[in-house]
């Protein structure tokens, strides 16, 4: 049920995490040396609540238009896939691309003189996890 125990207790984690984006994302242009680590294991943990809160969207009811709860399962995937699942999978595909490629280290940087492509490249990649921001617009539009 949308308004379940269980379903608010998840919610509330969720966000947790969206606070711990919108503060931290901002800053991840920044170089954090012997943080970095923490924010790779925070940011890993991150990605698996979000993967993991895709299928669960297919099992939680919504509030429809003329005030009901709709329960149904189909009812509720049609919904889903109409409205947030296409973000949502859109912003945890960057997640897992960019911490795949560029925190595993499978992108490389030369050691020697950082040409200004790689630095731009890098400096571009963690932009794009300003994507994740998506999910505050998310929040925003569920308290109506």
């Amino acid at each position: 049920h949308p308004n379940g125990t269980r379903r608010l207790a998840w919610a509330g984690i969720g966000m947790l995490l969206l606070i711990w984006d919108a503060v931290t994302i901002p800053l991840q242009v920044f170089d954090f040396g012997s943080f970095e680590s923490f924010f790779k294991v925070i940011s890993a943990i991150v990605i698996c609540y979000w993967a993991v809160d895709i299928p669960i969207c297919f099992l939680i009811g919504y509030k429809a238009r003329d005030g009901t709860f709709e329960m149904r399962p189909e009812a509720i995937a049609r919904h889903y896939l109409k409205t947030w699942f296409w973000p949502d999978v859109f912003v945890v595909a960057i997640d897992v691309i960019i911490t795949l490629v560029v925190d595993s280290g499978l992108l490389v940087q030369h050691k020697f003189e950082a040409s200004s492509t790689s630095q731009a490249g890098a400096l571009s990649v963690r932009f794009a996890r300003l994507a994740r921001l998506l999910r505050l617009v998310r929040l925003l539009r569920a308290r109506r």
